[in-house]
């Protein structure tokens, strides 16, 4: 499954969920005008790969926690992909702004290439022998960022994304239907 992922200038009204990531620092600074006790009641903390979606002034929104501010690399923006689209599964075109926390640690690029690998990766699911698949309905991601080098970014991310879950297509394949034949 191939997810369609385009820069966009700024947050897209016509998303069925929207994301915004925070760092475990920030969640003290409540921003987006969400409800922030009703997060911290859930236990949300902003940990790396963390998620937490809730009814914001936009409609649904997915909190996405990248860890520690001083320690941002691209396992934390891959990780809150791969929470965001699992949080996401049943929506069909999803919206993100989270390249915002990118900035010391890791350049806006590479955290645009990390977030959509995990878009991607964490999209793919093993469906061919199961009798009643849950397939992930995302289909779209509006990427709030922009730049000739993020969206080069970008399309490495899909390619990397392929390999690997063509990779895991096969390995996941009953021993003996695949022959070198």
């Amino acid at each position: 499954m191939t997810i369609e992922i385009g820069l966009v200038r700024k947050m897209p009204v016509r998303a069925q969920m929207k994301a915004f990531a925070v760092t475990a620092d920030q969640v003290d600074d409540k921003p987006y005008g969400l409800d922030w006790a009703l997060l911290k009641s859930r236990g949300f903390e902003g940990s790396v790969g963390e998620a937490q979606v809730v009814s914001g002034p936009e409609g649904i929104v997915a909190v996405l926690g990248l860890g520690d501010s001083k320690k941002l690399d691209a396992t934390a923006f891959r990780l809150a992909g791969v929470a965001f689209v699992r949080a996401a599964k049943q929506q069909k075109r999803i919206a993100a702004d989270v390249l915002g926390a990118a900035g010391q640690n890791i350049s806006v690029p590479s955290a645009a290439q990390a977030f959509a690998e995990g878009l991607e990766l964490g999209a793919y699911s093993y469906t061919a022998m199961k009798s009643q698949p849950e397939l992930n309905a995302v289909k779209t991601v509006a990427l709030v960022a922009s730049g000739k080098r993020v969206s080069e970014a970008v399309v490495r991310a899909q390619a990397i994304a392929a390999g690997v879950n063509l990779a895991r297509e096969l390995l996941n394949q009953p021993g003996g239907t695949i022959t070198t034949a």
